[in-house]
């Protein structure tokens, strides 16, 4: 009779496990059904609307509405144009007439340091320059947008059909921006470590063979490829056994340093560049354009017409010099733009150079302010259309402080917590987490003190 009942209650208790599967099983069930309900319902929702909207507006590039704010730009309306512009049968404007005897250009490369504005520079190339030619910045040939040019970097040779567009911006609204994201594992973990601002200013820059090939879709660039093998055999050992996405390509003192560097090489003449055997020196210098994004992105604009003035002088008259067909109708782009799968959080949002400028302006003292200067070559960088004499008048100024300002006791623990990484559910292994960071922290500096005293000795 015990084993009966036994038996029976395992019957029970095998039923109950296999009725609270099915019930979890229809709950989940019924969850992805509404889900796909709500997803079908936005959908329906999305396709009215866009049927509510009227027909001119969808043909009509030009902005129907004058109260509407100027600075923005809808995301949908630039989509539009790109799709009208792969039409043929669009007018172009006429060429100038030294252009006849002149090897077409077919290639547009666009070079500029990272937060330069290039991603914007390509968009509005896209929607004005004729489709023949390339403007993609993405190719496997043409080596990172934001790195030298051989031999100092990696892609092919420059010939006379590429165009050369180098695009500039203020040393001091950019490295607040590279402080805040360097796209680069090396100086991103440096920033991670050092914490503050003025600290990162004095570290010594790295960067890895950039783009990180596995990050790549399209596979491997073979000029990339090359070019870090042949840093890989300088190092120890012939670089047997080298991790080419770990491969040093750059140093320099600090970032304010290989910005220069990378500027003279793009804009001076005295570097060395690789040609193909088409093209030479003078070639490549008659074949570029040096563009500033203080010049593309005015605060005095304030409507779609003056932006789109302002961008056809800075850039199309440029380009149409430099013998590139554009469209007789230019457009204009005023929202930000970043590439393709990237969502930042102002993405396709106006873009007001006045508030960019006085918030990176925000992270400096004078002390900052007096190191950035000391570490430019004034005299190139009043080549490439910058005095700063702005800076001087904040040095003298009241409202800057002197010194860097002090992060906040919750703020540095953070930090620490996530340079030696430390979690915040650490807590309960450690009573006091702000005790054990402090050790952490203390018997750090006994290992410097004993080691330096060990080289005395």
């Amino acid at each position: 009779m015990v084993q009966i009942r036994s038996t029976k209650r395992h019957k029970n208790a095998s039923l109950l496990k296999a009725l609270k599967k099915d019930c979890t099983a229809m709950a989940r069930k019924a969850m992805l059904s509404k889900l796909a309900l709500r997803k079908m319902a936005s959908i329906i929702f999305s396709i009215a609307l866009i049927c509510c909207i009227p027909f001119s507006i969808i043909i009509s590039f030009e902005p129907h509405d004058e109260n509407v704010d100027p600075k923005f730009i809808s995301s949908f309306r630039n989509s539009l144009l790109q799709r009208k512009h792969k039409q043929k049968d669009i007018d172009l404007k006429p060429m100038p007439a030294h252009c006849q005897n002149v090897p077409p250009i077919t290639e547009i490369i666009i070079k500029g340091e990272r937060h330069t504005g290039t991603n914007w520079l390509r968009s509005i190339l896209q929607q004005n320059v004729q489709q023949d030619v390339i403007v993609d910045q993405t190719s496997l040939d043409i080596g990172w947008k934001h790195g030298f040019l051989p031999p100092l970097g990696w892609a092919r040779p420059i010939t006379e059909h590429d165009l050369v567009i180098v695009q500039t911006r203020d040393v001091f609204t950019w490295l607040p921006k590279i402080f805040q994201e360097s796209y680069d594992p090396e100086m991103r973990e440096k920033r991670r470590k050092v914490r503050s601002f003025a600290a990162y200013l004095k570290e010594e820059y790295t960067c890895r063979c950039q783009p990180i090939q596995r990050q790549k879709k399209d596979g491997q660039s073979k000029y990339q490829t090359k070019f870090c093998k042949k840093i890989a055999k300088s190092l120890p050992w012939f670089g047997i056994g080298f991790d080419p996405d770990k491969v040093i390509a750059e140093r320099a003192k600090n970032v304010i340093q290989i910005r220069t560097e990378k500027y003279k090489q793009w804009l001076s003449d005295p570097d060395p560049i690789v040609y193909s055997d088409s093209s030479s020196k003078e070639q490549y210098l008659k074949n570029r354009i040096h563009v500033r994004l203080e010049d593309l992105a005015s605060e005095h604009v304030s409507s779609y017409e003056e932006a789109r003035d302002l961008q056809e002088k800075v850039v199309g008259e440029q380009l149409l010099n430099h013998c590139v067909p554009i469209y007789e109708h230019f457009h204009e782009v005023v929202e930000r733009t970043k590439w393709e799968g990237y969502k930042p959080r102002g993405k396709n949002r106006p873009f007001d150079p006045s508030k960019e400028k006085m918030a990176m302006l925000k992270r400096y003292s004078k002390q900052e302010l007096r190191f950035v200067l000391d570490n430019l070559d004034m005299e190139f960088e009043k080549k490439l259309g910058y005095n700063y004499d702005y800076v001087y008048r904040l040095l003298e100024s009241d409202h800057i402080p002197e010194t860097p300002r002090k992060i906040p006791e919750k703020r540095v623990m953070k930090k620490m917590r996530n340079a030696h990484g430390l979690r915040s559910s650490d807590a309960s292994e450690h009573k006091d987490i702000n005790r054990a960071l402090k050790s952490i922290e203390e018997r750090i500096r006994q290992n410097r003190e004993e080691a330096e005293s060990n080289s005395w000795i």
